[in-house]
């Protein structure tokens, strides 16, 4: 029962605070059905996109010093790998869970928040998704820059309780090109989000490598591992 009223809360807030920003979207900003806004706002989904980062991306794009054919290509090849294993896991996840397998033979264990993942870190997790959202837009905002398809705008969005990131890429520009430059800029963003988890998983189990220039180094001397009840 106190389960039951538990959700019933947490759902009468969760639609409270949305129709309470749609409600100051609408009277206070005054930018109901306005496409082209800046920000827009609707029931369980809020906008805010700019152009103010094009120039940005397009010049990102186009270092000559930095060897985008090669980063780009090796994307595609990363990406295309990582795509098959996806479907590969996915589908030993579908077998594994029909044939109710124990949960320690899951080769995946999908990450609910409140069961497997403390409440308290919903928010690290949450912001989390932000940055992966934001780094891999911004992958495919650069592919498209260094194969001259413009970009139109940028931004973040969320959806219910889910942050994510986009890119308005030019459509006709995209069109235009040819299916191996396209292939470039449709796997940048997988290959972004590898480099970052690679980066991540680096900065977890060799810390002092990575931030020795900002000061960082290990812990020298006593360091207590157990401590004894009572």
């Amino acid at each position: 029962l106190y389960l039951i009223m538990g959700a019933a809360i947490a759902a009468c807030a969760f639609i409270g605070i949305w129709l309470a920003c749609l409600l100051f979207y609408r009277l206070i900003m005054g930018k109901s059905g306005n496409e082209d806004g800046i920000l827009r706002v609707s029931l369980f989904f809020a906008r805010l996109h700019t152009t103010a980062l094009n120039g940005f991306f397009m010049h990102t794009g186009r270092l000559r010093l930095f060897p985008y054919r090669i980063w780009f290509g090796a994307g595609v090849l990363i990406s295309l790998a990582l795509m098959a294993t996806s479907c590969v896991l996915l589908t030993v996840l579908a077998y594994n869970t029909l044939a109710q397998r124990p949960a320690n033979e899951q080769v995946l264990t999908p990450v609910v928040p409140g069961v497997n993942l403390p409440s308290n870190h919903l928010p690290y997790y949450l912001g989390a998704l932000l940055l992966c959202g934001i780094f891999h837009e911004f992958g495919h905002a650069v592919a498209a820059a260094r194969e001259d398809i413009r970009v139109q705008a940028a931004g973040i969005f969320v959806l219910g309780v889910y942050p994510g990131a986009f890119v308005d890429l030019n459509s006709a520009d995209l069109a235009l090109v040819s299916p191996a430059r396209r292939l470039r800029v449709f796997c940048a963003g997988v290959w972004h989000n590898t480099v970052l988890a690679l980066g991540a998983i680096l900065l977890l189990i060799r810390p002092a490598w990575l931030l020795a220039p900002l000061g960082y180094s290990n812990a020298s001397g006593a360091v207590v591992t157990w401590l004894a009840a009572g």
